[in-house]
């Protein structure tokens, strides 16, 4: 198993921090299961979860049922805080949740206001597993300490995969096998079932992808007829296409590919315990980056060797329709400026978030663009160095620069003489202005048939707009 990426590297450092509450509520909102939320809090640490995103995560994430309707909250008044009211509060919608949705098991999270009271949330979910005969797992995610969404991403991991009686629940488990961790685990009110199903019992072993872009339905296919053509199954991608089952077979994976070990400290110590094999391999975003994430990947498959034939011939396809493409011009991208902003990112994507935003960096490289990192933060010295040691232990030899605010971006697009912006829908009006064309951010997309589409994604972009009518007479 490879450990490069980093121990030094504290992941996460270069994307927006977060409530807890919100990150992990936001999380199990995107994943299947029958479970319920309660959020011990004011009425209004709910608004988060009453509406949803589609296609957020998974391109087909429609098929699933998300739905705010798994969400309650305590409400808590002021009265009920000055009075200590908040046990019966809590105990009430914990079972109003069970008789409306009759649930498996039940997540409780907590919020500031309940940190701050002392609220004995543990002892609450205890009596009310009890009582119901159903797991209660209290969860500590008071946003008085904001988290990297890597460390939230890490603990979801971890407490949706640990087994039942290990560490990884519990409420005072402000990270997975955190202080209170062995105490909660081994309150039977606080585990999570092991699932039973026919389907989950028969669905063990295979390849799991951990922390990579959501696959399309025909980038699945790709990746799963190589490594069935080696040998192997793909089995699963998380957190892309979250649900409980899923997550709690990760332990009896043959194989653990992971896109950013940084990210999953905790999870990957809990693959370890089980023994479960895994490997680091970056995002196959660009086609040396694809080439290099399947060759690896296949060289863990029984017949790796049968399927590199098949490698060639996709590698050697791709080459040649970039090769056709129009080196300059309107449509040219060689030599294309393009501003790659990060920093701004708070929606909890592992795919986007892995390696600090910059997995799909290698394929505007390799089309031949000049790029430039836009990074919001700080622009003190202390910020600027935080930014390079990142980017040194990340192998990323790029000019950047730093943006303190959103609001300012486009003055840094134009005063950098970019042609288009690679950044967050919400910024998009900022590159509008300067002039840019704009690609979303997270639009760039993995394998060979995703490089395809990258190289067709960049020449639509250009050819809108004033840039796409007169970009071949601009000369910057």
């Amino acid at each position: 198993m490879s450990k490069d990426g980093g121990s030094s590297r504290r992941a996460g450092e270069l994307a927006q921090p977060s409530c807890s509450m919100v990150g992990l509520g936001s999380l199990l909102l995107e994943t299947e299961g029958s479970f319920a939320v309660v959020i011990h809090g004011d009425a209004d640490c709910i608004n988060p979860f009453l509406k949803v995103f589609p296609h957020r995560l998974a391109p087909d994430v429609g098929r699933m049922r998300l739905s705010s309707d798994r969400f309650h909250v305590t409400g808590l008044t002021e009265p009920e805080v000055i009075s200590g009211g908040g046990r019966e509060r809590l105990l009430r919608c914990i079972e109003t949740a069970v008789e409306q949705q009759a649930p498996e098991i039940v997540f409780v999270l907590g919020t500031c206001l309940a940190e701050m009271i002392g609220e004995d949330i543990q002892g609450i979910c205890e009596s009310a597993g009890s009582r119901l005969g159903l797991p209660v797992i209290p969860l500590r995610t008071g946003g008085l300490r904001l988290k990297t969404q890597a460390e939230l991403l890490d603990r979801f991991g971890t407490l949706l995969a640990s087994p039942p009686g290990t560490t990884g629940h519990g409420e005072g488990n402000d990270a997975p096998g955190g202080p209170g961790a062995d105490a909660a685990a081994s309150v039977p009110c606080n585990r999570l079932p092991t699932p039973e199903s026919e389907e989950s019992q028969s669905a063990g072993g295979g390849i799991v992808l951990l922390g990579y872009p959501a696959l399309r339905p025909w980038e699945w296919d790709e990746v799963a007829g190589l490594v069935g053509a080696a040998g192997g199954r793909l089995a699963a991608e998380l957190p892309a296409r979250s649900s409980l089952a899923a997550w709690q077979r990760l332990t009896g994976a043959d194989l653990v590919a992971i896109a950013d070990p940084a990210f999953w400290p905790d999870l990957i110590a809990l693959l370890e315990r089980r023994n479960v094999p895994w490997v680091e391999l970056p995002p196959p975003v660009g086609l040396q980056a694809s080439h290099s994430f399947y060759d690896k990947l296949l060289s863990h498959c029984p017949r790796g060797g049968q399927a590199a034939q098949m490698l060639d011939e996709l590698s050697r396809s791709t080459r040649s329709f970039l090769d056709s493409l129009p080196a300059t011009g309107g449509l040219g991208l060689s030599g294309l400026r393009v501003a790659y902003c990060i920093g701004s990112i708070k929606n909890y994507v592992a795919g986007q978030l892995a390696r600090e935003g910059l997995g799909e960096l290698p394929a505007l490289l390799e089309l031949g663009c000049d790029v430039e990192v836009l990074i919001q933060e700080r622009e003190d010295q202390g910020a600027r160095d935080r930014v390079r040691r990142n980017l040194d232990l990340l192998g990323v030899d790029l000019p950047f620069r730093n943006f303190n605010d959103p609001g300012v971006l486009g003055r840094e697009l134009t005063a950098g003489k970019y042609r288009l912006a690679y950044c967050q829908d919400h910024l998009a009006g900022q590159a509008r202005q300067a002039g840019l064309a704009h690609v979303r951010f997270g639009a760039l997309r993995p394998g060979f048939v995703g490089m395809v589409h990258n190289a067709r994604t960049l020449q639509a972009a250009l050819s809108t707009g004033f840039q796409g009518r007169y970009g071949r007479y601009l000369r910057r």
